[in-house]
């Protein structure tokens, strides 16, 4: 459990706690197979991405991107304009899972135009082969789309499609509920390991979306820009983007239970 402060006092960089407090209990039987929200990207990078977009029909622009359904930023959204009546956008787990439920948050969440008035949900686990999970027509007066599935369905891609409402499609979450299956945590003993593993600390990222996640999730371009991780040293530094390949071998095998990486970057100063 990690506590984080956003915003300090005074000058932004001075945080005083007194007290933190946890409250729970032991898990009941049942309960760590309750299905959960797993496609929200973790805000800070801390934690693990299991849902990417590999796919899009398209967007307006790189602010109204695909990937920020998925943000957890209820501000953004994607939005999509162009000559094809429903677009779509195919998301890649890191795993398959098994899905139960989901929630489209669509335009008027957020603004005046109007909702998209279909929509169809589609899953497959080799990503060429899609079964319809959830198909609608008529539900333009419903600002979040939700539904639950009768039966859990395992998935390791999930297309999205949505039909235009006053002339483009624009959705601020996208949401698939789900539990984890015998093949959800990274087994492989050997060769690459770290594809689709946790983050448990790195500095601030300049953004959501560049952060230290971003270094394993297996994906070397996506639809905004490359997949990098953006952090700022200090406010009269300049960011620096870590985007490099490289590789090591060690003489003889050790055993892991958490690495550290470190990159020492020399950035110009910028004197006021």
């Amino acid at each position: 459990m990690r506590l984080r402060v956003v915003k300090g006092e005074q000058d932004g960089t001075i945080a005083r706690v007194y007290e933190f407090s946890v409250y729970g209990h032991e898990p009941k039987e049942g309960e760590a197979n309750q299905p959960q929200i797993i496609s929200r990207i973790p805000t800070y990078g801390f934690g693990r991405q299991v849902a990417t977009v590999v796919k899009s029909s398209g967007r307006v622009n790189e602010k109204e991107d695909p990937y920020f359904m998925l943000d957890s930023q209820r501000g953004t959204k994607w939005c999509y304009n162009g000559s094809i009546e429903k677009p779509s956008v195919v998301f890649e787990l890191s795993e398959p899972h098994l899905l139960t439920g989901f929630d489209i948050y669509d335009s008027k969440t957020h603004e005046a135009f109007s909702n998209s008035d279909e929509y169809e949900i589609a899953y497959s686990m080799d990503g060429n082969t899609y079964t319809t999970a959830v198909s609608e027509k008529g539900v333009a007066a419903e600002d979040v789309h939700s539904s639950t599935l009768t039966e859990p369905v395992k998935a390791k891609y999930v297309k999205l499609t949505m039909a235009k409402g006053d002339g483009a499609v624009r959705v601020y979450q996208f949401d698939m509920w789900g539990t984890p299956t015998a093949e959800t945590e990274p087994t492989a003993t050997t060769g690459l390991l770290s594809l689709h593993r946790s983050v448990i600390g790195s500095n601030s990222p300049v953004h959501f979306n560049e952060s230290a996640l971003n270094l394993f999730d297996g994906l070397k371009t996506r639809t905004l820009k490359p997949f990098t991780w953006k952090v700022q040293k200090k406010q009269r530094v300049t960011s620096t983007n870590l985007s490099c390949t490289t590789r090591k071998t060690l003489v003889e095998p050790i055993t892991l239970v958490a690495i550290a990486f470190m990159c020492q970057i020399h950035v110009p100063q910028i004197h006021r």
